[in-house]
């Protein structure tokens, strides 16, 4: 079976939930199929909203968050007057100061909107807006603040996840904890899927009826098998150890070359 109604739960798509969320590094325990990351990230961001009663969502100015609705709102390629604030770029590991020139931004960010704030939408790096690695100890503390005031942060790992950096999911090299993941892309090895993940505790603050999404291929069995047949052949592969050799290839590589324009 390829397809079925909404309304209906097959096997493969419950077998699919459990191994997608034992496979990442938070513990997460609740999980929805969908089909585009572009989709995954609305509902991520819809349902930030809906938890928290807010309705303002803050992200980095060149973040790519997806092509329609409130994704695209908060992403570079629109000029909606959506929170989009300057970051530190940063590839030093804790021994940098930018945290000194941004905690100013930060405090800003806290006192004028935070009460307003849904979420913090963080793509861990900016790809489609030009390859930026925000810092990682601007973004930890940003995080921090942000959560400690009740805003949620959702991590896009829609084109960062699954190995691209190295990790299971982007966020890791920041060392946080997002309420909400939406992943993608390299999810369905090119069928097209993506899931959102959050925990119950959060997902008790939306009501039954607020929680109601109406997709025509949402946890469709095929969606579901190919995203339990990717996490499963990370796992037996070793992809996410096979990427962490190779980047450390690449970085021996690229230290050894002299020219002024790499």
């Amino acid at each position: 079976m390829t397809h079925r109604g909404m309304r209906f739960l097959t096997p493969v798509t419950l077998e699919a939930a459990e191994c997608v969320l034992k496979f990442m590094p938070n513990e997460f325990d609740k999980i929805t199929f969908l089909n585009s990351g572009s989709e995954a990230m609305e509902f991520a961001l819809a349902f930030a909203r809906k938890a928290t009663g807010r309705t303002k969502v803050l992200s980095l100015k060149d973040s790519y968050l997806g092509a329609f609705g409130l994704a695209r709102e908060a992403s570079y390629t629109s000029k909606a007057s959506a929170l989009k604030i300057d970051y530190p770029r940063c590839n030093e590991s804790g021994n940098c100061h930018c945290l000194e020139s941004y905690r100013e931004l930060i405090e800003h960010v806290k006192e004028q909107y935070s009460s307003e704030l849904a979420c913090f939408a963080l793509e861990s790096i900016m790809v489609s807006g030009g390859i930026h690695k925000p810092c990682t100890n601007f973004i930890r503390e940003l995080c921090k603040v942000l959560q400690e005031a009740g805003v949620l942060v959702v991590a896009n790992e829609v084109t960062c996840g699954l190995g691209r950096t190295g990790f299971r999911v982007g966020y890791q090299q920041h060392s946080i904890s997002p309420d909400i993941v939406a992943l993608g892309k390299a999810l369905g090895n090119g069928y097209p899927v993506s899931a959102v993940m959050t925990k119950s505790s959060l997902e008790a603050k939306v009501s039954t009826v607020e929680r109601y999404y109406a997709q025509s291929h949402q946890l469709d069995p095929l969606g579901s098998a190919a995203a339990k047949t990717v996490i499963e052949v990370f796992k037996e592969e070793k992809i996410i150890e096979k990427s962490q050799k190779k980047i450390g290839l690449l970085i021996d590589f690229f230290a050894n070359l002299f020219y002024p324009f790499i």
